[in-house]
C-alpha cells in the first residue's frame, strides 16, 4: 500500500511539473504583443533594409553570418544610423536544438532567418569586438548584431512575418504598431536613394 501511495505522488509532483511548463511555454497573441512592445522599447537600433551581401564564417562554437543591408528606413537609432549600407552580425548559421542554438547556455537571442534579396525590419545592438571577422567596408561605422533582439520581421511582396504575432498581416499593420507604440521613422530613403549603391 505504501509502494501504491509513494509512486501515485511521484506520478502527481510529475504531472505538476509537466503541466506547469507546458503553461510557461504557451504564449498567446497578446504576450507577444507586449513582448514586442518590450523590445521596440530596449532596442537601440530598428531599421528596415534589403541584404545585398551575405558572408558565412564558422567559427569553433557558432557559425557567423554577416549581411550587408541596404537600409531604407530608419525607425531607432539616428543620427547614430545613416541611410545606406549597414554590416549586420546574426548567428543563423549555428545548429538549432530545442529552439536554441546548440552550445548556448542562455535563451537570449533567437534565429534570425535572414537571406540575400530579403527585406527585413532589424533590431539590433552593437556588436560585441572580436565577433565580426568579415573586413566589408559600410556607409555606417557602427557594425550591429540581432543577437539578444527579438526575432527580426520577415518582409515578403504580399506577407509580414514577426515571430509569435501572426495577426500583422501587411507591412502598414506592422508600421502601425510601431507609431501606437511610440517609434516612428526617422529617416526614410526616396527611390532614387536606393538606386545610388
Amino acid at each position: 500500500m505504501k509502494t501504491v501511495k509513494g509512486i501515485i505522488t511521484i506520478l502527481l509532483i510529475i504531472f505538476g511539473y509537466m503541466l506547469s511548463y507546458a503553461q510557461q511555454v504557451q504564449v498567446t497573441p497578446a504576450q507577444w504583443l507586449e513582448e514586442h512592445k518590450k523590445e521596440m522599447n530596449n532596442t537601440p537600433y530598428i531599421f528596415e533594409g534589403t541584404v545585398t551581401q551575405q558572408n558565412h564564417y564558422n567559427g569553433t562554437k557558432q557559425a557567423i553570418t554577416t549581411c550587408i543591408l541596404q537600409i531604407t528606413k530608419i525607425f531607432k537609432g539616428n543620427p547614430q544610423l545613416n541611410l545606406g549600407t549597414i554590416k549586420v552580425v546574426t548567428w543563423q548559421g549555428a545548429p538549432v536544438i530545442n529552439g536554441m542554438m546548440s552550445g548556448s547556455t542562455s535563451d537570449e537571442g533567437y534565429m534570425v532567418p535572414i537571406g540575400k534579396g530579403g527585406t527585413y525590419i532589424i533590431f539590433g545592438r552593437i556588436v560585441g569586438s572580436g565577433w565580426c571577422v568579415d573586413s566589408t567596408v559600410t556607409d555606417n561605422s557602427v557594425t550591429l548584431t540581432t543577437w539578444g533582439t527579438d526575432y527580426s520581421i520577415v518582409i515578403s511582396k504580399d506577407s509580414v512575418s514577426w515571430y509569435g504575432t501572426p495577426q500583422f498581416k501587411t507591412k502598414e499593420d506592422i508600421y502601425s504598431f510601431f507609431q501606437e507604440n511610440g517609434v516612428s521613422i526617422q529617416e526614410q530613403a526616396t527611390p532614387s536613394d536606393s538606386t545610388k549603391h
